[in-house]
């Protein structure tokens, strides 16, 4: 497999109406692992960009979520 094909690349990934720069990987054997370095240790998977962004995007609202109910608490 050409290494150029599994290289990293940023997109912003929209979630609770705010921007959010992630890192997309591909993996060697398919689908992309996703990171966000604000909501570190986020990690989410999708077999294709779009799924990954979605799981991405859940994965950051859900951070949200929990941050908002520690304020709460």
């Amino acid at each position: 497999m050409n290494r150029k094909t599994l290289s990293v690349h940023t997109q912003t990934v929209i979630a609770a109406g705010r921007r959010y720069l992630c890192e997309f990987r591909p993996q060697p054997h398919g689908g992309y692992l996703v990171t966000c370095r604000t909501f570190l240790p986020l990690s989410a998977y999708g077999e294709t960009l779009e799924q990954a962004r979605a799981k991405a995007r859940e994965g950051i609202e859900a951070w949200i979520e929990y941050a908002d109910a520690r304020e709460l608490a």
